[in-house]
This record gives C-alpha cells, structure tokens and sequence, in this order.
C-alpha cells in the first residue's frame, strides 16, 4: 500500500512542477514576445516620425528659400525704382532727425542716404531723453521763458514745438 501512496504523491508533485514549468515558460514566452515585437512596433513608428519630421525640415527650408529670394526681389526692385520714385520730390527741403532716446548712427545714415536722391538735405538730428530731464533742459534754455520750465510742466508742449521749428529753421534754443 506505501507504494502506491507514493507513486500517488509522486505524480501530483510531479504534474504540479510540470505544471509551474509550462507557466514559467508562457510568461517567458510571453515576456520575450512583447519585447521583440514592441522593439519593431517601436522602430516603425520611430521611422515614421522621423521621416515626418524630415518632410516638415524640407517644407520649413524650401519656404524659407522662397521667403528669401522674395525679398531679395523686392530689394532689387526697390533700389532700382528710388530714384524714379524719390528723383527730385524733397527739392530744397530740410529735414530734422529727431530720436527719443539714445541717438542710432545707422538710422542717421540711412536717412542721410535715403535723402541723397531725393533734393532733402538733414538739417540737424536731435535725441530727447524719456522722460525729459526738464532741469537740465531749463538750465541750457536761454534766459526767458523756458528757464522755468523744470517749474513748470505746462511749457513742455510749447518747447518742444519751438525746438521742432528751430530744428529745421535755425534758432537760440539750439
């Protein structure tokens, strides 16, 4: 009778390691399954984006190079259109360059160029501070009327017409 109770006992234990084994190996079948597969899934898509975001650099350049070349058109046709366009209209006019703020040489340049066909002549170029510094601006005024006006605020408007004038026409305040 023992011997039958242990070939019994035998085969559970038996049937029940074999059992754990195939699970063992599902899951690790399973497991290496996901890994391999996931690993493709994986590089199709990185593929797909990648060759997404190729098409999108390719777009972004070739609208950049036709930004480009637009410009580079118009450039061309506006330096060849000033002077048929500017040719002689500022005749005898004098123009003031007035700056708020630290004065730009390149702007001063520019306007000076700009200028050149067209008759003006740059009379002068002026930078205010903002806001004005209203003690010093009374200080350099002449005796008169504008030597108060770190008093009073009112003569700011006033002054900044007469300096406007004097720019373009000469005069004390300059």
């Amino acid at each position: 009778m023992e011997t039958s109770r242990v070939a019994a006992v035998f085969d559970f234990r038996y049937h029940a390691v074999s059992l754990a084994a195939v699970l063992v190996a599902l899951a690790v079948g399973v497991l290496l399954g996901v890994a391999i597969g996931d690993a493709g899934l994986v590089s199709s898509a990185e593929k797909q984006v990648r060759s997404s975001l190729r098409d999108d650099v390719r777009g972004a350049q070739a609208k950049e190079q036709e930004a480009t070349d637009l410009l580079k058109a118009e450039e061309r046709y506006s330096q060849a259109s000033y002077p048929f366009v500017v040719g002689g209209r500022l005749q005898g006019a004098k123009v003031g360059l007035l700056f708020l703020g630290e004065p730009d040489e390149a702007i001063a340049a520019d306007v000076r160029a700009a200028l050149e066909g067209s008759g003006g002549a740059l009379r002068g170029t002026l930078a205010v501070n903002e806001p004005p510094d209203t003690a010093a601006l009374a200080a350099s005024a002449p005796a008169g009327r504008y030597a108060q006006l770190d008093q009073d605020p009112k003569l700011l408007g006033s002054f900044g017409r007469s300096i406007g004038r004097q720019m373009i026409l000469g005069g004390d305040l300059l």
